[in-house]
């Protein structure tokens, strides 16, 4: 899933359109429209944490953007967002 982060934030947070991200819960009874997700970057944190994930290459949709080089999933980036 992409999300535009674009919107409702403001620089030095996360202002990107069309992060990848990854679902964490989907629409649950009494969050109608909302979902739960972890933001994907190609930057290695710095220090990397316990909650980065490296996430290869080889596991990433086989669409142009997402194999240019390994993703790191930020478990300090999550957020709610309406779908």
């Amino acid at each position: 899933m992409l999300c535009d982060f674009s919107k409702g934030f403001l620089e030095p947070e996360m202002t990107k359109s069309g992060r990848p991200v990854v679902v964490l819960s989907t629409d649950m009874k009494g969050r109608n429209g909302l979902v739960t997700v972890a933001a994907l970057s190609t930057t290695e944190p710095n220090p990397c944490m316990s909650y980065h994930y490296k996430i290869p290459l080889s596991s990433m949709p086989q669409l142009g953007k997402f194999q240019q080089s390994d993703s790191w999933l930020k478990g300090d980036m999550i957020y709610t967002v309406l779908v």
